[in-house]
């Protein structure tokens, strides 16, 4: 990203099977786990726009600013997916009580 060239979904294979694969293992040790994620989409790209460009024109940021809508893209998660999504702005025993109704 540095050089200007956008991360692909293969560019994150590695580390998506290491999570894997640690998700795997603590289901069949019948472990409860839970992997937290902060995905930037979340706020509106126009936003994460201005900041990266601001930063980058600071020399504050590697990456070009060209590259937002591309990377957002590969960070969707589609409904299809089976995915639990909880707003972590909640209160901490919310979020509990949210994860232990569907377990």
């Amino acid at each position: 990203m540095k050089n200007g060239i956008p991360l692909t979904k293969e560019d994150r294979i590695s580390w998506l099977k290491t999570l894997r694969d640690v998700l795997r293992k603590c289901l069949e040790d019948k472990k409860s786990v839970i992997l937290g994620c902060l995905f930037c989409w979340m706020l509106s790209a126009e936003v994460l726009a201005a900041r990266l460009e601001k930063r980058a024109a600071e020399g504050k940021h590697f990456m070009a600013s060209t590259l937002l809508t591309s990377q957002l893209e590969l960070l969707q998660i589609h409904d299809s997916e089976n995915i639990l999504k909880v707003d972590a702005t909640l209160a901490p025993q919310i979020i509990v009580d949210i994860i232990q109704l569907i377990r």
